[in-house]
């Protein structure tokens, strides 16, 4: 998972964002840059991928920001 980085997982989930809305009409167009392809996916399918995609990028900004882990310091009392 680490080796995308979060601007890359955004563009994707953008693209899936706008999948699943085309997919609301059953089916959508893909240019891929070489030719235009007629998909027809679920949108079973594409909110699995969406939600992929969300927990790859939250992964992705915990990681950034240092595992999301909470730091404590603990304080004992010592006798005199």
């Amino acid at each position: 998972m680490g080796d995308r980085t979060a601007d890359e997982i955004r563009a994707d989930l953008t693209a899936a964002y706008a999948a699943r809305r085309a997919a609301m009409n059953g089916s959508y167009t893909l240019d891929t840059g070489q030719g235009k392809q007629s998909v027809t996916r679920s949108l079973k399918e594409i909110n699995e991928t969406i939600s992929i995609l969300e927990s790859e990028l939250d992964s992705c900004l915990d990681d950034a920001s240092g595992g999301g882990a909470i730091i404590s310091a603990t304080f004992r009392r010592t006798p005199n």
